[in-house]
C-alpha cells in the first residue's frame, strides 16, 4: 500500500474531510499514486477505498462484488406467472 494511502487513512481516522486530507498531503509533499500531480478530494477518496479494500482482503472479509454480478451461492428465485385466458 502506498505511503499516501496510509497517511490519508490516518488523517481520515482523525476526522479530517477529503479536502483537508488532500491539502495536508500536498503540503507534506506526499507523492500521489501516479507519482505526479497533486492530491485532490477524488484521489484521496480512491486511495481510501483501495486502503479499505486491502484491509478487508487481509482480514479475511469478503470483498464486495461489482454491481450487477450474481452471487453463485444465492438460491435461484422462481416466479410462476399464471397464463392469461384469451
Amino acid at each position: 500500500m502506498s505511503a499516501g494511502a496510509l497517511r490519508a487513512g490516518q488523517l481520515r481516522a482523525e476526522g479530517r474531510s477529503l479536502g483537508e486530507i488532500a491539502h495536508a498531503l500536498n503540503c507534506e509533499r506526499v507523492p500521489t499514486p501516479s507519482g505526479g500531480g497533486t492530491w485532490t478530494r477524488s484521489s484521496v477518496q480512491h486511495a481510501l477505498i483501495r486502503l479499505r479494500g486491502d484491509e478487508a482482503g487481509r482480514s479475511g472479509e469478503p470483498r464486495a462484488r461489482p454491481r450487477g454480478t450474481e452471487d453463485p451461492a444465492a438460491p435461484a428465485v422462481i416466479v410462476k406467472i399464471p397464463l392469461m385466458a384469451s
